[in-house]
């Protein structure tokens, strides 16, 4: 039974913070610690920009608008611009491509080069997962000796994930097809179909409720084994299905603190998030205005004044790279906080359970497991899995952005052609 406070634990979960991060500041080992905490998944939601392909769009469509209007005012008689087909239309030719030889062969390519990455990244980020544990209960930024010693715990997680991942996916898979079929009898799908509110309501209704309870369910799972199954693994060497029921088995009868605990993770992760965003918007404002003077101030003397491009050119880049490298970094530091707090918060209250199956606390647990041998890294498998990724993801963005910036730069051209 916890008989440790929720303050006390929070209180102690921040002072552990500081320790690992400021007592004593080091560059490197925050340099270690965010390549670790990314790979394992821990720095939370990252930067989702929506890409530079929007704003082309609609530049493109803007300009067909002024060429129509333009048509129609002083040459009457000219053909308009053919309408931009929609994505019933987009949707019709890509599956029609998908079903030639060719379409078969890429999406089969794309779908296989996918699925491979998707299981590299997610073995990846079971092997750093028991490292994140490591570099957070030890006060430490290895990595080598860690990866080594968490092997068949990371290995047990990674086929657990592996049978996860394909029911998750089958789900889906029957949910989307349960969606096709109650569309198909009421003949959604087909052209000329009257879409309605009842007729919506009859088809998508069940299945949403349906598709937010088990996204709801695979939370709770999901934050379940991220912050005790795991850590069960890592302490008492144990695989996926043991450290399951152990965890389990430390909480079924205090069903009500793990309740309190995913409240206290919602709202403490709430007031995080706030704050969090808060300063890396002060940081990047921070960031930008030093950047624009120091710049701004290069731009006028060299190329303003001395008309010397060639050494702005030379000097952008010598203090730019450093200087967006270290604006990077400073942003970065602040999900690194709050991971570290927030690991080091589920630990103690894991702890706090005072569990026999458990240490008391994390110096009971380094002093029973003093660091090993260092084993050997795969860096540069790492390093070449992270440049694959981002061929891919590069990839799948011109597929998107290019044919969509294409044919409104054609479009465009053919609205001014007509126009004159």
């Amino acid at each position: 039974m916890r008989e440790e406070k929720i303050g006390s634990l929070v209180g102690r979960s921040f002072e552990w913070t500081q320790a690992v991060l400021f007592k004593p500041f080091s560059l490197k080992k925050w340099l270690a610690l965010l390549f670790i905490a990314s790979l394992a998944g821990s720095m939370g939601g990252g930067g989702n920009g929506t890409g530079g392909n929007g704003g082309s769009k609609h530049k493109a469509q803007e300009t067909k608008q002024t060429a129509a209007a333009g048509a129609q005012t002083d040459t009457p008689k000219a053909a308009k611009a053919e309408p931009a087909p929609s994505p019933r239309a987009m949707l019709r030719k890509g599956i029609s491509f998908i079903k030639t030889p060719v379409g078969m062969a890429v999406a089969g390519g794309v779908l296989l080069f996918s699925f491979v990455m998707y299981v590299a990244w997610l073995w990846l980020s079971c092997r750093f997962k028991f490292i994140w544990f490591d570099a957070v209960i030890r006060n430490s930024s290895a990595i080598s000796e860690p990866y080594r010693r968490y092997k068949p715990q990371a290995g047990s997680l990674f086929k657990a994930s592996l049978v996860i991942g394909f029911f998750v996916s089958a789900f889906l898979a029957g949910w989307a097809v349960w969606i096709y079929g109650t569309g198909a009898r009421l003949g959604a799908w087909k052209e000329g179909f009257h879409w309605s509110l009842s007729a919506g309501l009859h088809i998508f209704a069940l299945p949403a409720v349906v598709l937010v309870l088990a996204i709801l369910a695979s939370l709770l799972f999901h934050v379940m084994i991220r912050h005790f199954v795991v850590p069960v693994m890592a302490m008492n060497k144990v695989p996926f299905l043991t450290a399951l029921g152990q965890a389990w088995g430390i909480f079924r009868p205090r069903l009500g603190d793990l309740a309190l605990y995913y409240l206290l993770l919602f709202a403490l992760g709430m007031l995080a998030g706030a704050i969090t965003l808060v300063a890396i918007f002060a940081a990047v404002i921070v960031f930008g205005l030093i950047g624009l003077v120091v710049f701004g101030l290069l731009y006028w003397i060299f190329i303003g004044l001395l008309k010397m491009w060639p050494i702005f050119a030379v000097l952008a880049v010598i203090l730019g790279v450093p200087y967006i490298f270290f604006a990077i970094l400073a942003v970065s530091a602040m999900s690194l906080i709050t991971a570290v707090f927030f690991k080091s918060f589920g630990l103690n209250f894991l702890l706090s359970q005072k569990s026999p199956l458990l240490p008391a606390s994390f110096e009971e647990y380094t002093a029973k497991n003093p660091p090993g041998e260092r084993g050997p890294f795969p860096l540069l498998p790492i390093v070449a899995l992270i440049l694959l990724s981002l061929v891919l993801f590069g990839g799948i963005v011109a597929a998107i952005a290019v044919p969509n910036f294409v044919a409104a730069r054609n479009k465009a051209i053919a609205a001014k052609h007509q126009q004159a």
